[in-house]
């Protein structure tokens, strides 16, 4: 009987774990959703190393934000909806072997750089779903990535 009550304490301690999760997001173990308007940076140390979703919703960053995105390398999902950037820089999205997934949803990018995408072993699919000011695409968009399932 004893054991039974250890096991469950124990367990019950294994599922209540801490989270670290930025202000202005909402965070499970898996997955961080930031949707705060006044959300400009974030740093990678506020993100839980866990993360395999980062879903950045109308936020107002003016770039993706590069300089912590390799740092999350459980990453395999995403998702930039409704944010004010406007180009995808060379190296902008990068490093990241677990990446998957990138979603550009209802967004004012317009310009793909050479080598916006690099070395992204796994990536298979990127989407610029209604975002309709994509003009430019450089045909060296992806470096260094395997071929792409899906872009559209």
């Amino acid at each position: 009987m004893k054991i039974g009550w250890f096991l469950f304490a124990l367990l019950g301690c294994i599922s209540g774990e801490k989270v670290k999760c930025p202000a202005g997001c909402e965070c499970d173990l898996t997955v961080t959703n930031c949707n705060d308007p006044t959300i400009r940076y974030l740093n990678a140390s506020g993100i839980d190393e866990r993360t395999e979703v980062l879903i950045l919703d109308g936020t107002n960053f003016t770039e993706v934000p590069s300089t912590f995105l390799s740092e999350l390398k459980n990453l395999k999902e995403l998702v930039f909806r409704a944010n004010p950037f406007q180009a995808l820089r060379t190296g902008a999205i990068r490093d990241m072997s677990s990446l998957e997934s990138v979603t550009f949803e209802d967004s004012k990018i317009n310009y793909v750089d050479c080598g916006g995408f690099l070395n992204l072993p796994n990536l298979k699919e990127v989407s610029f779903t209604d975002s309709k000011y994509l003009v430019f695409m450089a045909s060296a968009a992806f470096k260094q990535c395997p071929e792409q399932g899906c872009v559209f």
